[in-house]
């Protein structure tokens, strides 16, 4: 059983938290075609799969403010396509909102 808020939930707070403040962390993964993306996806469906769905859906939340705040830029980290595979992922989780 995870703590009330697991590390991973911790880690895309603290990350969404810099990504507003512009900090150069978020860089690592924050890339077109980053391959920390798959990643990303995989995360998200072991979760969901898990009977983790709180947990995927916040992770989610993080992912989709992320992404919002990247369609105002030229050329945006996060496509349309990787937002689709991560909604893919957590399934139910994000319908069921």
């Amino acid at each position: 059983m995870l703590p009330p808020k697991s590390r991973l939930l911790r880690s895309m707070e603290h990350e969404k938290e810099h990504h507003h403040g512009k900090a150069a962390r978020a860089t690592g993964w924050l890339s077109p075609g980053n391959h920390n993306h798959l990643r990303i996806t995989r995360i998200l469906r072991c979760l969901t799969v898990l009977g983790l769905e709180a947990e995927a859906k916040a992770f989610f939340g993080c992912l989709s403010e992320i992404y919002e705040d990247e369609q105002n830029k030229t050329l945006p980290a996060l496509s349309d396509e990787t937002m689709l595979y991560w909604r893919k992922a957590v399934g139910d989780a994000v319908r069921s909102e």
